[in-house]
């Protein structure tokens, strides 16, 4: 989980770029990424259409964050096509089975990650109806939240707007 750095300061981004560029070099050693995530999943499990939706939709966000965080990984991932949110059952679906297949393959590269994560695949049936989809939104928030927890504890410096 990166520390942010206000940029307030004529030597901050210099500061920050020096600091992480030395955290590159150490490595991750057996980690996936350099740094553990500012987001996670935090929605309640799924227990209903209402519950589903309001965590599929938080998925998508943290998914999105988890794509472009070039602190933690090499090199920024492959975004999910440009969903709005899901608001019915058929939305649902589509959104958790695109996720679960693109995290999957995600976690999988070396490309993006210091070392590969075979640990936290998703393996729950796609979803198909509400039950499915609880399912395995429930599963999608698990294993997100342990693949992105999982980085050296020496934190990255983020460099924010003043």
């Amino acid at each position: 989980m990166a520390t942010v750095l206000r940029n307030t300061e004529p030597m901050a981004s210099a500061i920050a770029a020096a600091h992480n560029d030395l955290k590159a070099q150490i490595g991750a050693g057996s980690h996936f990424h350099l740094d553990k995530s500012e987001q996670t999943v935090t929605a309640a499990n799924a227990t209903d259409l209402a519950s589903a939706l309001t965590l599929c939709n938080q998925i998508l966000g943290v998914y999105k964050f988890h794509m472009a965080d070039t602190l933690a990984h090499k090199v920024a991932g492959v975004a999910l096509a440009s969903y709005a949110p899901a608001t019915d059952l058929t939305s649902l679906e589509t959104r958790l089975n695109d996720v679960k297949a693109k995290f999957n393959t995600h976690i999988g590269s070396t490309t993006y990650h210091y070392n590969a994560d075979a640990t936290n695949t998703i393996a729950t049936a796609d979803a198909s109806d509400l039950a499915t989809s609880e399912a395995l939104a429930n599963a999608i928030k698990s294993a997100f939240n342990a693949h992105m927890g999982d980085g050296p504890s020496a934190k990255s410096l983020r460099l924010v707007d003043a």
